[in-house]
């Protein structure tokens, strides 16, 4: 798990909201919580909430931080994880936030990936197709250029930065060795820095209907009328052509891996 505080007088309402939703999600009652004697976990109403869940509170003692193996392990995992992809990408620093959610998402998922044991790459060029309901005419590009952000927590999709906006659908194709924030006419604004993480970029999600696979068949303009009312609506884009010999986008559909396991400490 990862939260992003802003300062550390907001531990407690990330805590109390983590708790609670651990205890519903996983079934089971924190029994111990083992830290180090940070003030943020000596406050008042910390230890109070504590104590009503009857939760024992076990601290390390001083300057003494093998006490806390397993947390100060985990956090320089992921640190180095998230630095590595950050780097790779060349992503700007101010998007820190999104190599961490990507690299603990990975993390948490890589021993039961099925996939080859392979993920797209964090930063890299992704085609995402337009929806035909957001094009003007048959003639308008179907697929726009993207950079891949990560996975979504409530959504079964992928998140994407199109024009700074975050774009979230369930598929699109992966172009793993290009890295548009690595061109060169991108270094230039590298420099660019923020102290907190970006978490309110503009939201913008693509809901068109979901084809049936005679409809695929035919081509993605056709239309989709057989669609169940019961089947809830879902993200779905149209892979781009993998070859300049076609000249129209092939059925094929990469759903992304459905997050089977919750993120587990």
């Amino acid at each position: 798990f990862c939260l992003y505080l802003q300062q550390k007088s907001d531990t407690l309402a990330h805590f109390t909201d983590w708790l609670s939703n651990i205890e519903w999600q996983c079934g089971c009652m924190l029994k111990t919580f083992h830290s180090d004697q940070g003030g943020e976990f000596m406050g008042h109403d910390f230890c109070l909430l504590l104590n009503s869940k009857g939760i024992i509170h076990e601290l390390s003692i001083a300057h003494q931080p093998q006490q806390n193996g397993r947390a100060e392990h985990f956090n320089h995992t992921i640190l180095e994880k998230a630095g590595s992809i950050h780097h790779h990408a060349c992503v700007l620093k101010h998007y820190w936030n999104f190599p961490f959610d990507t690299a603990l998402d990975v993390y948490n998922r890589t021993p039961l990936h099925c996939c080859n044991w392979k993920i797209p790459f964090f930063g890299c060029l992704a085609y995402v197709w337009i929806p035909k309901e957001l094009r003007k005419d048959k003639l308008e590009p179907h697929a726009e250029e993207m950079v891949f952000l990560g996975y979504e927590v409530s959504v079964k999709g992928y998140c994407f930065l199109h024009n700074q906006k975050r774009v979230i659908t369930c598929t699109a194709k992966f172009a793993e060795e290009v890295f548009p924030f690595c061109m060169d006419d991108r270094k230039e604004n590298k420099s660019d820095d923020l102290d907190q993480p970006v978490t309110d970029l503009p939201l913008e999600v693509y809901l068109p209907p979901i084809p049936t696979d005679e409809q695929m068949d035919n081509g993605p303009d056709q239309p989709m009328d057989g669609r169940p009312q019961s089947q809830p609506q879902s993200l779905e884009l149209i892979n781009p052509p993998r070859n300049a010999d076609e000249d129209q986008y092939p059925g094929n559909i990469d759903i992304p891996p459905q997050k089977a396991i919750p993120h587990t400490n």
